[in-house]
């Protein structure tokens, strides 16, 4: 797990960088007189890629080293709380030095960040106490120019500062950590500093809280622990927290991805009524914490379609970044916001030279999860990919832009050479694909859905190896998952001689059929053609209301009508002894249709769909859809008995005999 960790680390600095160029277009908000250089952060780009990052186990304390290039993007990037103006020097009181929230600009910045860059030497010993804390450690020889120029001072003094945190006042403690901050020097025995984060987060003010929780942020280390106690905390004083507050604490589950769901779904309940008071950066915060969090967020329509509401009418003034994370955020929650949805396909195309390609995979899979086809982008999506000579996507990126168009059912005009572009960046990534061998399986079932299958990949997903990799390291239920696949070979595929899962799967559904297997919200219709296709054909034994196939359940829980017709249309008994000679000529199967199983605004079927109806005509049965639009505009029992004479083409000499 430690080693997958740190090969992934690299992606995460990526986006950084991404987020980090969109900033530095606006301008960073600092004190009067002062000017934002952005000289120093590209330097410290340079400076990240050269630098090894580190992950430390000790006591049970996990803690990570970030790069630079995302200690000064969360520098400029984070908000935080309203802190106390008052005159004097500096103007920023130090007992109640927090990173202010400036809801007013495009760009945001923190307190830390303003003592790294606008204050002198001279000056920076009035933002906290200085002398205490050399008094404290015994180096009162020390001045604050020796401290922020020289190495070995540095040095010296970080090393005290960690030795003697336990003895400090709370205040104090505060002190040292922005003066460590400010050093920029790696800090040994870091596990000290957070066991005493740990030990004083409960005596501490809760703006004093944010800030060692901004501390962990900004100074290049993380903290799950103190984020989880921080959560925790913040659970029991939830009805105190203000707006900020809960847009930093949004910013931190963005980072930590790790949050108490229930807490979560309060904070967001919190913030619903207060969207259009925020600025546009404080919306993405809430959407990041939506998309990154590792539960199931709560229907929180109000919350949702205000976010869809607000971004729609300021999208010219959002980064192709944020204008992802919005999209990904509203697909998390399948809220369907016409609106937003309408603009956004509107302006990806303004954005899409903005986008990298993970960012195109994340908003094309986004889109195919509201079943919306934009075929221009998805054609510029499938190009770039082709075209894109260094492309090196993660394995879960790959598999998004292959279920993005297997779901929408749609083959861009280069069909082959994109989707075997996608196949040779899998098999460049063989070994992420042990690592993470569920996308790795879903990548498989997504070009399974319009029917491609390539023995290269089947034959790594069916090695006994990978498979014991696969059953280990993914969800409970991937069997399921196998076994989907598994039935999709032998049917579109059966001249496959490579490795198999099973030897003996059964294409037919075989179980009993519940009730509550298939509810949804046509279960009414359902039921209605069912019972009068019974009323139609005689009687029960002449319908049959289940799952046809083995492998149905995965596309839907809806059941399917199993019929048999003779060669003149006559309906027969489904299953047993049939008192007619004729044999059956015709095997029906008749799919209840609604606007869920096509795309948005047309009556073309998504991937899923699609591959469920090919694979009941390959196994030989006559396919009739009944589209449940269709079903409602029949009113009387004889206009849908009609309807369904007509759509099934039904015997009418069997059906006026009975």
């Amino acid at each position: 797990m430690l080693s997958t960790l740190i090969r992934r680390r690299p992606l995460h600095v990526s986006t950084c960088k991404i987020l980090l160029g969109s900033y530095c277009k606006s301008s960073t908000s600092f004190p009067p007189g002062e000017v934002a250089e952005t000289s120093v952060v590209k330097e410290n780009l340079a400076t990240s890629a050269r630098k090894k990052q580190k992950k430390k186990w000790k006591s049970r304390v996990y803690v990570t080293q970030r790069s630079n290039a995302a200690k000064h993007v969360l520098n400029i990037a984070f908000p935080g709380n309203d802190t106390n103006i008052e005159p004097g020097i500096l103007g920023i009181k130090a007992s109640q030095f927090r990173r202010k929230f400036l809801d007013d600009i495009p760009s945001l910045s923190t307190s830390m960040k303003i003592v790294e860059k606008n204050y002198k030497s001279e000056d920076f010993s009035k933002v906290i106490d200085f002398n205490g804390l050399m008094a404290h450690i015994g180096l009162q020889e020390i001045t604050i120019n020796d401290v922020l120029t020289s190495k070995t001072s540095q040095g010296e003094v970080s090393s005290l500062l960690v030795e003697k945190l336990n003895s400090m006042s709370d205040a104090l403690f505060i002190d040292a950590l922005i003066l460590l901050y400010r050093m920029k020097c790696d800090i040994k025995n870091i596990h000290i500093v957070e066991s005493q984060c740990l030990q004083r987060i409960e005596t501490l003010t809760l703006n004093n809280i944010f800030l060692v929780g901004d501390w962990w942020l900004v100074s290049g280390y993380r903290s799950q622990s103190y984020h989880l106690k921080m959560m925790a905390v913040m659970r029991n004083v939830v009805t105190q927290l203000s707006t900020p507050n809960i847009l930093q604490l949004c910013y931190n589950i963005g980072i930590y991805q790790n949050v108490p769901m229930p807490f979560l779904n309060d904070i967001l309940k919190l913030i619903e009524d207060n969207v259009d008071s925020l600025s546009l950066n404080g919306v993405i915060i809430i959407c990041s914490a939506i998309i990154k969090c590792k539960g199931k967020v709560d229907n929180n329509d109000k919350l949702m379609y205000q976010i869809g509401d607000r971004v729609s009418r300021n999208i010219q003034d959002i980064s192709a970044h944020d204008l992802t994370v919005v999209l990904r955020s509203l697909s998390r929650c399948y809220f369907f916001h016409h609106k937003f949805l309408e603009v956004a396909v509107k302006h990806l195309p303004e954005k899409f030279s903005d986008m990298t390609l993970e960012m195109l995979a994340h908003n094309a899979f986004a889109l195919s999860r509201f079943r919306v086809l934009s075929q221009p982008f998805m054609d510029s999506v499938a190009k770039r990919v082709v075209e894109e000579t260094t492309t090196k996507l993660r394995i879960k990126s790959t598999w998004m832009l292959l279920r993005a168009f297997t779901r929408l059912n749609y083959e861009p005009s280069d069909a082959d050479t994109f989707f075997e572009k996608c196949v040779d960046l899998m098999l460049q990534r063989k070994q992420q694909c042990q690592q993470f061998p569920f996308q790795f399986l879903r990548a498989l079932i997504s070009l399974a859905y319009i029917n491609r299958y390539y023995d290269s990949l089947l034959d790594i997903l069916y090695e006994p190896e990978f498979l014991e990799f696969c059953i280990e390291r993914s969800p409970p239920g991937v069997e399921k998952h196998l076994q989907f696949l598994s039935t999709c070979i032998k049917i579109d595929k059966p001249e496959y001689s490579g490795h198999k899962l099973f030897t003996k799967d059964a294409l037919y559904h075989n179980g009993t059929l519940q009730e509550h297997s298939f509810t949804r919200d046509f279960k009414i219709e359902v039921n209605e053609v069912s019972e009068s296709l019974q009323r139609l054909t005689g009687g029960p034994e002449f319908v049959k209301l289940h799952c046809i196939l083995n492998h149905a359940g995965y596309f839907s829980t809806v059941a399917d009508i199993e019929m048999l017709l003779d060669k003149n249309g006559q309906p027969m008994k489904v299953g047993g002894e049939t008192n007619t000679e004729s044999e059956p000529t015709t095997k029906l199967a008749v799919l209840l249709i609604s606007q869920s199983h096509c795309l948005q605004d047309s009556d073309t079927p998504h991937g899923s769909q699609a591959m469920k109806v090919r694979h009941l005509q390959k196994l030989g049965y006559t396919v009739k859809q009944v589209k449940t639009k269709e079903w409602s505009e029949s009113h009387s029992d004889k206009e849908k008995e009609d309807y369904l004479i007509n759509k099934l083409s039904l015997s009418l000499e069997s059906c006026d005999k009975v």
